[in-house]
């Protein structure tokens, strides 16, 4: 029995050792409170053609707290910006050209709630460089009411010109539809991702509730 001594204690060894790696890893950090509202953007009136003129209403309505697992108490957060960007559908002209080109200059912009202010870039991204992106991009930013309960957001977006348009927000819309379809028809169904450039690089975007597609006639 003796000769066998030296495997059980690297048996009971190796269990040990076992053991130790699960029960002396990293403590799992467990989150302060709880999660911050997203702020979707509901399109008002849902609908998929406009008119020169007409008015598209950006709104979103949040609540401001979250709750704290420490107190067990509600806590105000700060919103972070919503980025909303601005696309006119186009046919490309080969495989590496995009879906689309900027497009806030086809609209006018009006602020009733929050605002929506170009991007101010960083040391990073010299301005004279991208000054671009004045044309593809609005951060939208909530208010907080005056009653701290709520962040609210209301941004009229008037088209200026005709074409088939699409917003995008990483966010999400809260609408009914999206008009997918128009993306479809535009390209005659042969491609069912929108291939655009965004804040800092080339992407394919999914077509889903992240975009927001309709006609201005």
């Amino acid at each position: 029995m003796k000769k066998y001594k030296p495997i059980y204690t690297i048996l009971l060894s190796s269990i040990s050792l076992m053991l130790c790696a699960f029960q002396c890893g990293e403590d799992v950090v467990e989150p302060e409170q709880s999660e911050v509202p997203t702020m979707l953007l509901k399109v008002t009136p849902n609908k998929k053609e406009y008119k020169i003129g007409d008015t598209l209403w950006i709104t979103s309505d949040v609540s401001s707290k979250v709750l704290s697992f420490i107190t067990n108490e509600s806590i105000l957060y700060e919103a972070s910006d919503a980025i909303l960007y601005f696309y006119k559908l186009k046919h490309p002209q080969d495989v590496k050209d995009y879906y689309a080109d900027f497009a806030v200059s086809d609209f006018e912009i009006i602020k009733i709630i929050g605002t929506a202010e170009k991007e101010v870039y960083s040391s990073k991204y010299n301005s004279e460089n991208y000054t671009y992106w004045d044309n593809l991009h609005r951060l939208l930013k909530p208010e907080l009411t005056n009653e701290k309960e709520r962040y609210k957001l209301k941004i009229g977006i008037i088209p200026k010109t005709t074409g088939c348009f699409a917003l995008y927000c990483q966010n999400g819309f809260d609408i009914i539809n999206n008009n997918e379809e128009l993306f479809y028809s535009y390209f005659k169904n042969k491609y069912n991702t929108l291939f655009v450039k965004t804040r800092y690089e080339s992407i394919w975007l999914y077509i889903d509730f992240r975009i927001y597609f309709f006609n201005v006639a």
